[in-house]
């Protein structure tokens, strides 16, 4: 472990924490709509357990398609390993052709941004990442 790890982990947990909280903000202002839905065809579910299982699937489907906790992570070890691989090469890349000089020939990939991606796949913002583009959160 890096003299800097226990730091740049704290810091990825208070930033989940924080876009957390606001996202719980918002989904406390939705949980109550969606639990108050009806079906718009009343023969769509057999019964009031099917609705509400259904319900309950969409909530815990949205959270994690979301990243209501500021970070996604996919649960594909090859694709997070492949794309992975592609971030740091791009990263890299980009260092070397914007930012050479004299002094360094070739950047390494920074040792942060490593122990973080080791973690998380991306970082997100509050809000639905749909309405992000747009300025606007839920």
């Amino acid at each position: 472990m890096s003299p800097a790890e226990p730091e740049i982990l704290a810091a990825l947990a208070s930033y989940r924490e924080h876009i957390g909280s606001r996202s719980h903000h918002a989904l406390s202002a939705m949980i109550p709509e969606i639990q108050a839905a009806d079906p718009d065809d009343p023969e769509l579910f057999e019964s009031d357990e099917e609705w509400e299982e259904a319900r309950l699937d969409f909530v815990l489907r949205l959270a994690s398609q979301l990243a209501l906790d500021g970070a996604s992570v996919s649960h594909d070890a090859v694709w997070r390993d492949r794309m992975r691989g592609v971030y740091v090469r791009g990263v890299l890349q980009g260092l070397n052709e914007r930012c050479s000089s004299g002094l360094i020939t070739a950047w390494e990939f920074p040792a942060d941004l490593a122990i973080v991606l080791e973690r998380v796949d991306s970082l997100e913002g509050p809000g639905w990442p749909m309405y992000r583009e747009e300025h606007e959160s839920v």
